[in-house]
């Protein structure tokens, strides 16, 4: 094992104390908290730090032994829903110290997972420790939900852990908003107008807006344009919520007001009252930070958004690449080990020429590497930024030097090649490196689609259908029909490929409904292409793990099948003339004798002649069956037909 992996089996071994660490500090936290609520969150947490130290104990063995990483599709630990005799109390003195330890230590293990994130190129190892980062940011927010919304009464007890509201205002009035809530004014009025589709934005897509506030507040400070006090304030506020401890408070539906006005609003009023409180002062007050006048400084939704947009696109075909090379290689590899298997050939679903099942598997792995080069060529268009446009694309309110500067900040962050766009305008107004992205996304899903239904196909059965390979059964397939297991990844990639498919038709036309300086549609636009990217970087890799690394080939029962196939008759039309062998067809398919059969038996060639035209491998590849041997003969003087009767 080089430096390397023995760094990050070092890596994991922390990980696991770590979370050690936790579950033994939530098992004693819920032990000796009276609080009924409290003992079902903290046995909650405990958990599912149990789960993830198993999780990580599996993987540490098999990183160790094999070198590879092992799945982890999520906790399957649910946080309990609220007994019926549980009252909604507050926790006391010492459960709410205890609530801040825990932050602490999930924060520690956010960092240590994001640590890790960076360190390993695998892509399943990847996503797997972006899940267990995940998880313990969603542990974050709900102890900080908790936490946040108690206050001291009098003495060392706690007040009811009631739902309070403060009282905001903005141009049009006054709105209630929940005390405990990061969020303001507008992004409740958001919740309010638009409760559409029940969901939450794309993680992507948040933490690339929060990441072009944090980026453009570091322009500011450097045109000196933004008061360093405020900058850094909104900067810190950036950082935590890039490591997940304000998720909760991004709500605003993916189905909203045009342009994403309310979603780059809810981003300002998150990162103002998280700064603020850094600073010293209250949530709803926005002073000394004002969502406008600071965080959104020298910007526009209208810039922002698409900004954003492109910055999520390009972190999630990120991890799609990877994703789909690992595919291309599972079916290379399977592509040679069945390289010398034959079978029948199927044309319209019937009986054609012979081909090698390895000859299959590599042009569907061909046909997903041209898939994987389409993707990549669309990545370009989107480093292109229109940040720096505001409202028009015209730059109004934004300094000449700020616009680099955020660009190179942002270029620097992402660790991806930004330029400012070449024409501001035509950045704000054209939708086109989304189609692109959308567009090869599409072709991907109708090649994906194809060969998961070549895949139920050819191993339909078990007894009953083609069954020339075998998937892994990975799951019963049935709640009636005993023993049925079927072929649930090839399903399940279909659903993510229509899904994809569908998107794009959305896409498209969202794109064309621009008008004049502004495309309002593209919340829709970000909504179909982020879930798209999503779907298909966590399907493509469970294809190639679950399915297609485990498929075997039954050897007897693809060459049975070939020897059976009247397409067989093809290889002889050039010796017999198309008639004949067209009459042989008919035969074979009228008795259900073979080709070779029927050929020995009208004694039409020999049968050493038969044997050189039907020589299994030349039979697969360009050229006329035995027509080598059939020169030969002709150069020594023999006749073409001599073994024709």
């Amino acid at each position: 094992m080089n430096d390397h992996g023995k760094e990050m089996l070092d890596a994991i071994m922390r990980a696991m104390e770590i979370e050690k660490e936790t579950f033994d500090f939530y098992t004693r936290a819920e032990h000796k908290t009276f609080n009924p609520e409290g003992k079902r969150i903290f046995r909650w947490l405990a958990r599912t730090e149990e789960q993830h130290y198993l999780t990580l104990s599996e993987l540490y063995q098999s990183l160790h032994k094999e070198g590879r990483w092992v799945f982890y599709g999520g906790s399957t630990v649910s946080l309990e829903p609220a007994g019926p005799d549980e009252r909604q109390v507050a926790f006391d003195t010492d459960d709410r110290q205890a609530l801040e330890i825990a932050m602490a230590i999930e924060k520690k293990g956010i960092a240590h997972f994001e640590e890790l994130m960076e360190k390993t190129t695998d892509p399943q190892g990847k996503s797997m420790l972006r899940t267990l980062r995940d998880e313990e940011a969603e542990h974050l927010r709900i102890i900080m939900e908790k936490h946040n919304a108690l206050k001291p009464a009098a003495g060392d007890r706690e007040t009811s852990c009631t739902v309070t509201f403060r009282i905001e205002k903005d141009t049009l009035g006054e709105v209630r908003v929940p005390a405990a809530a990061y969020y303001g004014a507008q992004t409740a009025r958001a919740v309010e107008n638009f409760p559409i589709s029940g969901l939450m934005p794309h993680p992507a897509l948040v933490r690339a807006t929060v990441l072009v506030k944090k980026c453009a507040a570091q322009a500011n400070m450097a045109t000196a344009r933004l008061d360093v006090r405020c900058g850094n304030a909104i900067v810190r506020a950036a950082d935590e919520c890039l490591a997940g401890a304000f998720d909760a408070h991004f709500v605003v539906d993916p189905f909203q007001a045009g342009a994403g006005t309310s979603h780059n609003m809810n981003v300002n009023e998150v990162l103002a009252n998280r700064a603020n409180e850094l600073l010293g002062e209250e949530r709803g007050g926005y002073a000394p930070v004002h969502p406008n006048d600071h965080v959104n400084m020298a910007q526009s939704t209208n810039d922002v958004f698409p900004t954003a947009m492109r910055l999520a696109a390009l972190r999630l075909a990120e991890d799609l690449r990877p994703a789909l090379a690992g595919l291309v290689a599972a079916l290379r590899k399977k592509s040679a080990e069945f390289d010398d298997i034959l079978k029948s050939g199927r044309t319209h679903l019937q009986d054609a020429v012979p081909i090698r099942l390895g000859q299959e598997f590599e042009a569907w792995a061909l046909a997903l590497e041209k898939n994987l080069a389409a993707v990549e060529g669309a990545v370009p268009g989107l480093a292109e930024l229109g940040i720096g446009g505001t409202a028009a694309g015209t730059g109004m309110n934004a300094e000449p030097a700020y616009i680099d500067l955020v660009v190179a900040e942002l270029a620097r962050e992402t660790g991806f090649p930004l330029v400012r766009g070449a024409n501001l305008v035509e950045r704000m107004q054209n939708m086109d490196p989304f189609v692109a992205l959308s567009s090869a996304l599409k072709g991907l899903a109708v090649n994906l689609a194809r060969i998961a239904n070549d895949l139920r196909l050819l191993s339909s059965g078990p007894r009953t259908g083609l069954a020339e390979i075998a998937l892994p059964a990975l799951q019963p397939g049935s709640s009636i029909m005993p023993g049925k297991v079927n072929p649930v990844m090839a399903e399940v990639t279909d659903m993510v490929a229509f899904q994809v498919m569908g998107a794009d038709t959305t896409i498209m036309l969202a794109a064309q409904a621009g008008q004049l300086e502004l495309n309002v549609m593209m919340p829709v636009i970000a909504f179909n292409l982020l879930f798209s990217l999503e779907i298909l970087k966590n399907t493509v890799p469970r294809l190639a793990d679950a399915c297609i690394a485990g498929i075997t080939a039954d050897r007897e029962r693809c060459l049975g099948y070939l020897e059976q196939s009247v397409g067989l008759a093809t290889v002889l039309a050039p010796y017999i003339g198309y008639a004949a062998a067209a009459e042989v067809a008919k035969e074979s398919t009228a008795t259900g004798r073979s080709i070779r059969q029927i050929v020995e038996d009208r004694q039409l060639l020999s049968a050493g002649r038969l044997a050189e035209i039907l020589d299994p491998f030349p039979l697969t590849s360009p050229g006329v069956p035995g027509a080598a041997h059939q020169a030969e003969n002709t150069t020594q003087g023999g006749d073409n037909n001599a073994g024709r009767r």
